[in-house]
């Protein structure tokens, strides 16, 4: 069945730095974090400090034209897979 959910683009500027950008997700306390525009290493330190500041928001990357699937689990929550 399809999930309904309310998504949200934002535009952030290229100057802030990861832990700016990490403090201000968590602030916003999602379910889920996916980053689809930054090289390998600045999504793995990204994921990282949001992990560090609150491992229940799950971060994920999307690249290339990959394809990424979020389902809802069991205990009806969402994951990534």
């Amino acid at each position: 069945a399809p999930i309904y959910c309310d998504v949200e683009r934002f535009y952030l500027s290229s100057h802030a730095s990861g832990t700016e950008i990490a403090n201000w997700a968590v602030e916003l306390q999602p379910k889920i974090v996916i980053v689809i525009h930054a090289p390998e290493a600045g999504y793995e330190g990204l994921k990282r400090k949001i992990f560090e500041r609150n491992p229940a928001i799950q971060v994920a990357g999307a690249f290339n034209g990959q394809p990424l699937t979020i389902v809802r689990g069991d205990n009806n929550a969402l994951r990534l897979v």
